[in-house]
């Protein structure tokens, strides 16, 4: 198997304990602080204050740590969106909230 890069994945079986995840309709190909904001803002997950004060900073690492640091604050352990680029449903952990992606079929 080859996806994008990706030659021979290993697949393991897991239990995964996501209590409080995030539900997000789009694909943001992407996923960093300055694609997500504004959605979750919209959806009420973050405020409009976070947001901003989010994208007025410059690093993309710090924003995201950022995001991350408010989204956990929250209670917020995962989150669930359709992935419209590999035709999969993926759960994220934390792609941007620690970088680890599952795969989930």
């Amino acid at each position: 198997m080859k996806d994008k890069g990706i030659t021979n994945p290993i697949y393991i079986k897991a239990y995964l304990n996501i209590t409080n995840p995030i539900y997000i309709d789009k694909d943001f190909l992407n996923w960093n602080a300055d694609q997500v904001v504004a959605d979750l803002d919209k959806q009420g997950i973050i405020s409009s204050e976070d947001g901003l004060k989010i994208l007025n900073i410059a690093d993309l690492e710090i924003k995201n740590s950022k995001l991350r640091e408010i989204l956990k604050n929250k209670g917020c352990d995962g989150i669930v969106y359709n992935n419209e680029i590999e035709a999969i449903s993926f759960l994220m952990t934390n792609k941007f909230l620690g970088r680890t992606q599952i795969q989930i079929k």
